[in-house]
């Protein structure tokens, strides 16, 4: 998709910045907001679509995407680490599988360290925390199947990888953060973001 290859260039560009000489520059503290928009991927463990369910009413072989959008702020204390929290939609994906219609929808409220690798202008960094995820799975059946809801709230740990190109007080952000929602094997979610900091 279009906007996987912009977050590539957007990396490649990043690694080629990063091995440029950097003057000396004051720390990157204070507070900061920003917005993300990407890609959520919903997986079942089964690879092969199979009219039998994975367990918790889900059915094996899902494998659907949807855009995704996240608002997130919080306070940067020097070059190293960050204090961030996260309100995100995972979007609604829908699909057809063995006589049955389904959408997947979820929300989610992150609590995030963040620990930073500068290398010039770039930073390289790791989120750990917590997840509160409210989503849902439902389905209409017309053929070997029972139609209905399963509720995919979960809290638990969550994290993800990222890269931030800065030029001056606005950062470039691109991340991967892996989620577990109930049933669902894997929920990655890929994004690219824009962010500003308050300070100097």
């Amino acid at each position: 998709m279009n906007w996987i290859k912009r977050g590539c260039l957007l990396v490649l560009v990043a690694l080629s910045v990063a091995m440029l000489p950097v003057e000396a520059r004051e720390e990157r503290s204070g507070a900061f907001f920003g917005l993300s928009w990407g890609q959520s991927n919903f997986k079942t463990s089964s690879n092969t679509i199979e009219p039998s369910d994975c367990g918790g009413g889900i059915p094996c072989g899902i494998s659907e995407s949807s855009d995704m959008w996240k608002l997130f702020g919080g306070y940067r204390f020097g070059d190293w680490v960050a204090m961030e929290g996260t309100l995100r939609t995972f979007g609604e994906a829908e699909g057809t599988m063995a006589g049955r219609t389904f959408e997947i929808e979820g929300n989610a409220l992150d609590l995030h360290l963040r620990g930073m690798a500068p290398v010039g202008p770039v930073d390289f960094f790791l989120k750990l925390g917590m997840s509160f995820v409210d989503g849902e799975y439902s389905q209409t059946c017309t053929v070997g199947c029972t139609s209905g809801k399963v509720d995919l709230g979960q809290t638990g740990f969550s994290g993800g990888l990222g890269i931030m190109g800065n030029i001056g007080n606005v950062g470039l952000r691109l991340e991967w953060e892996p989620y577990n929602m109930a049933s669902f094997s894997r929920t990655d979610v890929f994004s690219l973001g824009i962010q500003y900091r308050f300070g100097y």
